[in-house]
């Protein structure tokens, strides 16, 4: 059983002292607490609409009629032709547009070629030309000189080289010959006539 306190005033204020707290305990702890996490963004939400596929006999195009360009306006400009002009029909293939053909200077190789370059009437004539306008240079011994030239589009000899001779001048006579033939019937590539290289041997034989 608790004693009867309600006389005594100072047992009275030693209990109030020892149970009331003081205030700014309570705050002290208030402070000690970490802040709030901060509120959520607000996200827009988009409702998705499912698509709706139309039947094809549902489907209505409206076909533009004339009557209903009648109001357009279609150019403010009128253009006028030159009733005095002269009418002119171009022939196929004679387009002003039409392309160059582009020219095959290209030097190729007779042994490679379809049509290979040939001299008038076959290589048994060219040799017999040779011998008959080959002048063979004093002291020259017997031997071979071998030459190679381009046979042009036209037909004609040029860059005419002596790979190797025999001296005396044996080279430069060839080369003089070979200027003074008849032009050769041009090689052929793809239809067309071309430029290529042909290359032949000189045999030599002393007078002695």
């Amino acid at each position: 059983m608790l004693p009867d306190i309600s006389n005594d005033e100072e047992v009275l204020d030693e209990v109030i002292k020892t149970v009331k707290l003081p205030p700014k305990k309570q705050e002290e702890i208030k402070e000690n607490l970490p802040p709030p996490p901060p509120p959520a963004p607000k996200v827009d939400q988009v409702k998705f609409i499912k698509p709706v596929v139309a039947k094809a006999e549902e489907v209505v195009e409206e076909i533009a009629e004339v009557k209903d360009l009648k109001d357009k306006v279609i150019s403010r400009v009128d253009l006028k032709g030159n009733p005095d002009a002269e009418l002119t029909i171009e022939a196929p293939g004679t387009s002003m547009d039409a392309v160059t053909e582009e020219v095959d200077n290209t030097v190729y190789n007779s042994a490679g070629i379809e049509v290979k370059p040939e001299y008038p009437g076959g290589i048994d004539k060219f040799y017999k030309f040779v011998s008959e306008n080959y002048r063979m240079p004093d002291d020259a011994p017997s031997g071979k000189v071998y030459v190679t030239f381009v046979v042009e589009k036209d037909g004609s000899l040029t860059d005419i080289k002596v790979l190797r001779d025999i001296g005396y001048g044996t080279g430069k006579e060839a080369i003089r010959v070979l200027k003074s033939a008849k032009k050769w019937s041009p090689g052929e590539q793809n239809g067309k006539k071309v430029r290529c290289t042909y290359s032949i041997p000189f045999s030599l034989i002393s007078q002695e």
